[in-house]
């Protein structure tokens, strides 16, 4: 019984979190302005005919993302997990 209560606070937080997570502004890395070389920019060119870098930056950036927050999930379900069968 004290660990669904747990579980439930515990879930209602998260659910929080996330919902102001997503209040935040979107970051946009364009505007750090690296400097990449001239023959990684000119590899870059030449593979921009076969791949979309635009897209490709797009599918990367989404699959790190998911993979941070999934792993962030995972460790804050299993410290809950841990949390709750000591109680």
């Amino acid at each position: 019984m004290v660990a669904n209560i747990v579980f439930g606070v515990f879930s209602l937080f998260m659910s929080l979190v996330l919902f102001l997570l997503g209040l935040l502004p979107v970051v946009d890395f364009g505007a750090f302005g690296v400097i990449v070389p001239p023959q990684v920019s000119a590899a870059l060119s030449a593979l921009n005919w076969f791949v979309p870098m635009g897209t490709l930056s797009l599918i990367l950036t989404v699959w790190i993302g998911l993979l941070l927050a999934l792993n962030a999930f995972m460790y804050v379900a299993s410290f809950a997990l841990h949390f709750s069968s000591r109680a």
